[in-house]
């Protein structure tokens, strides 16, 4: 098939695209912006447009069908054209199904948890050895996308969200895939700014239960009411539905020095998770895992060393006096529970919350009374949000003294400042603390690297002297034409350095750019941070920058890997000109996406 994507550079989209590549059809498409990951991904799989835009001249009656994404508006001029051509058009969800019609279709849906529920099926399925399809929201280890569609397996794993499907389809995602298999986590008003009222969010999951196929299997939270309440009115106006149900509940466990562990019988399994919603989690995972071909066994066994899915309650830092931990929480009833956690798992220590308000929902006046009391586990919280975000979102204006008061905590501040908040947060004693980001937060790497303790000592001393190096063996960017990648062998004292030997210095040595820059020359600045084992070993074993460097600290990221963002520059006569758009790099400039 020859499949057109409108909106190409979509978290879900890209991943689409290149596993629908991967099966051998021929794929295209177009975004007026492109962001990291995506922008990359596409291009190593050469699929990147060759111009941002759009242009309905790529829409050729020989296209046999368009993906629309979200992002796309319904005035988009190439939809227009695929509607004149009158070629078949799909959301991802619709193409999703189209390609799992003959597939058993497990569905995991709730207004919090199924990205977590989602990861635990994959993971113990992969464990089992059970050949899964699948569509998940987030990153999850082990995987090397968000989706996967084959030929030869007969499930796929469906994170179902409620949201929209496409600007020609406003019906919720999840309404499109008719499980045989469904899960309902949990139920809490959210997109606010599609779902006007309570009542019509809850109508979607009213509407998903109905959808599922006969003889199907809802998976369902018996200890949310309204979840209760939803399924209860799903048979009331469809009693003839065909539908075996399973509620679930809290799976059993204990904590011991920090430690969880289910309780199965007699018998204990020690989990990675923790949290009351993620043993509440876990019980809804068993029963679809199983429903998928893995034993219990198994899938107690598998939890040992689950991961999770990124930024769900990451630990990113433990010296055992302090712990921080990241996770995405921003819907009350996310941030109620990732609180609880925390405390749940250190009751004996200071617990810091610092949320980011950022979500159309999260900022509307008349949605932020659902955060009352969310923050009452932590002793000491924080919440953020910048005025720049909400001039981006067209919000009106949130008073922080009201916004405080909403939140009903004896000890919370607001700060609509990145700077005043860390310094706030830098004020408060480390020791027997746990800090809790939620969201996404503005830190200065550097800064960073010294308050989490992989470096020490002078900074400008750790520069001349090299030790920096270590997470950064490169310089800062390069040129754009021959002499980017890899020329080392060839000599790059050849290729663009005025015939002057470069510095000897690890980390200097395999700087890319060593000569003067001049007016129309193009330079990729790209600042990042790595972690490289090797590296990290080689330096240890050498006792290399012991003043500046502490490896006890470096060896709990080993596993990281890296990351950095890149932005291309045309030097000028007078300065420099940014080709392309601008990267987004704040929480505000991300969210301004959606």
């Amino acid at each position: 098939m020859r499949i057109h994507f409108i909106a190409i550079g979509g978290a879900a989209m890209h991943n689409l695209a290149l596993t629908l590549q991967k099966k051998g059809h021929t794929i295209t498409g177009s975004d007026d912006v492109i962001y990291e990951p995506s922008h990359t991904r596409l291009a190593e799989a050469g699929l990147l447009p060759r111009q941002e835009g759009w242009y309905p001249e790529k829409i050729t009656p020989d296209i046999d069908a368009v993906i629309l994404g979200m992002h796309a508006r319904i005035d988009n001029p190439e939809l227009a054209r695929a509607r004149e051509l009158g070629l078949k058009i799909f959301s991802y969800p619709e193409f999703t199904y189209h390609e799992s019609e003959e597939k058993k279709r497990i569905v995991v849906a709730g207004s919090h948890g199924k990205t977590t529920i989602t990861a635990m099926i994959l993971h113990a399925m992969q464990y089992a050895g059970v050949k899964t399809d699948y569509l998940v929201g987030a990153s999850i280890d082990g995987f090397d996308r968000m989706v996967e569609l084959t030929e030869d397996a007969g499930t796929i794993v469906i994170e179902g969200d409620e949201y929209l499907s496409s600007p020609l389809d406003m019906r919720s995602k999840f309404l499109h895939y008719h499980p045989h298999v469904a899960v309902i986590s949990g139920i809490a008003w959210d997109h606010m700014n599609v779902f006007k009222t309570y009542e019509s969010y809850t109508d979607s999951f009213v509407r998903f239960i109905q959808s599922l196929e006969k003889g199907a299997v809802l998976i369902y939270n018996s200890e949310d009411p309204e979840v209760v309440r939803i399924v209860r009115q799903a048979f009331d106006e469809r009693p003839d539905m065909d539908i075996k149900l399973e509620p679930y509940s809290t799976h059993p466990y204990e904590i011991q020095d920090g430690h969880v562990y289910l309780q199965d019988g007699g018998n204990r399994y020690p989990v990675t998770l923790f949290g009351r919603h993620n043993m509440s989690n876990l019980s809804a995972a068993m029963l679809a895992a199983e429903q998928a071909g893995v034993s219990r066994l198994d899938f107690y066994l598998s939890l040992a060393d689950f991961k999770g899915a990124k930024n769900r309650l990451e630990r990113q830092y433990d010296d055992g006096r302090t712990v921080v931990f990241k996770d995405f929480a921003h819907a009350p009833s996310k941030v109620r529970a990732t609180v609880a956690a925390v405390k749940e798992l250190y009751p004996d220590r200071r617990v810091v919350a610092c949320m980011e308000l950022h979500t159309y929902s999260s900022l509307n006046k008349d949605f932020l009374p659902q955060y009352k009391g969310t923050m009452a586990g932590a002793d000491k919280a924080f919440v953020f949000y910048s005025h720049h975000a909400m001039e981006i979102k067209r919000m009106p204006p949130l008073d922080p003294e009201w916004v405080r008061e909403e939140f009903d905590h004896p000890d919370l501040e607001v700060k609509t400042d990145i700077e005043s908040l860390r310094e706030a947060v830098k004020a408060i004693p480390t020791d027997r603390t746990v800090f809790l980001f939620m969201s996404s937060g503005s830190w200065d790497a550097t800064d960073w690297l010294k308050e989490l303790g992989l470096m020490k000592g002078n900074a400008e001393d750790a520069v001349r002297e090299g030790a920096h190096a270590l997470f950064y063996p490169h310089g800062l960017g390069h040129m754009m034409g021959m002499d980017v990648h890899d020329m080392e062998n060839f000599g790059e004292v050849w290729v663009g350095y005025d015939g002057q030997p470069k510095s000897t210095q690890f980390g200097r040595k395999s700087q890319r750019l060593a000569i003067p820059l001049e007016p129309g020359f193009v330079h990729t600045v790209e600042p990042g941070i790595y972690f490289i084992p090797e590296l990290i070993d080689l330096w240890r074993g050498e006792k290399k920058f012991m003043d500046f460097i502490d490896y006890d600290k470096v060896e709990e990221y080993r596993n990281f890997g890296g990351i950095r963002n890149e932005e291309d520059y045309l030097v000028t006569e007078t300065g420099a000109r940014r080709l392309g758009k601008k990267i987004p790099l704040t929480p505000e400039e991300v969210e301004a996406l959606r």
